[in-house]
């Protein structure tokens, strides 16, 4: 993990904008060479983070460092509107920055990922930990984000000294919405929806949302559904499919090996669902990757 003091960072703003995204529109995979915060607006869609698959919505805050791997997808019928800022920790302010480094990648090269983890604390107190994403949703976030746009806008050595303040106070704000337990119901949701993906090689267990959340299983499903647009069954199931999409780009095993690894329960069922998600067959899929 990596990590700094609070009294060590003298960030600096490379690139900042704001971005209304059309229908469908996406960047990525690719890796840059600094680190970014990508907040989303208004609107929807996805975000992939080094294969990590999150839903892209209203108030949620993306992070990642240099050559981590991300792609994000805007949604078809409501793309979102997105700001993001280029950064780093610690660096000299010499007038107007403009040095952003980006990599277009495979998201199938899982060799290369990285982990994605920032500790930000003093002498063990005060600790902010920033992770794939934070989800937060007072104004206030939105308010100071549009100021560093506004201020590397500007193009004076000023601003620059502004937006490194400002980078600061954003941090603090992420801090203190994470301890306050304001948005504690959906983080919870969240906390559920980042176990499932990480438990997506097992097989679907409904214990899980009352061992997760204390909460009675139909209940947290609801709730889940509510926020997401989708059972947590279903996204456990699009996390599975994600998987199996780098195993056969990735490894020689068989259809049904694959089949197998993923606790599908039989060949026809993870045929059948690949196919209803992807548009392709297992077979299909892997000798269309061949060939691109």
């Amino acid at each position: 993990m990596n990590r700094i003091q609070w009294s060590e960072m003298l960030p600096v703003v490379n690139y900042a904008n704001r971005l209304v995204c059309d229908s469908g529109f996406e960047f990525g995979p690719r890796t840059i060479s600094d680190h970014q915060f990508i907040y989303i607006v208004k609107g929807k869609g996805t975000a992939e983070i080094q294969n990590r698959v999150y839903p892209a919505r209203k108030g949620d805050l993306f992070y990642y460092g240099p050559g981590v791997i991300h792609k994000f997808t805007a949604d078809l019928n409501d793309p979102y509107v997105l700001i993001g800022i280029h950064f780093q920790w610690k660096n000299e302010l010499k007038g107007y920055q403009n040095f952003v480094h980006a990599r277009e990648t495979s998201s199938s090269h899982s060799f290369l990922h990285k982990p994605n983890e920032w500790l930000i604390e003093e002498n063990g107190n005060a600790k902010l930990l920033l992770q794939d994403v934070q989800h937060l949703e007072d104004g206030e976030t939105a308010n100071v984000l549009q100021q560093i746009v506004s201020q590397y806008k500007a193009e004076t050595i000023v601003s620059a000294a502004v937006n490194r303040a400002l980078i600061v106070f954003l941090l603090h704000l992420i801090h203190k919405q994470i301890s306050s337990h304001v948005f504690g119901p959906r983080k919870l949701l969240h906390d559920i929806l980042i176990k499932l993906q990480a438990s997506r090689s097992m097989p679907y267990n409904r214990g899980w949302l009352t061992e997760w959340s204390g909460y009675q299983q139909d209940y947290i499903s609801r709730q889940f559904r509510q926020e997401f647009g989708l059972s947590p069954h279903s996204y456990h199931l699009q996390q599975k499919i994600e998987l199996a999409k780098d195993k056969l780009e990735q490894e020689r095993s068989s259809i049904s090996s694959i089949a197998e690894q993923l606790h599908f329960g039989s060949v026809h069922y993870f045929c059948r669902a690949f196919k209803a998600h992807t548009g392709y067959s297992p077979m299909q899929y892997r000798q269309w990757k061949q060939r691109i």
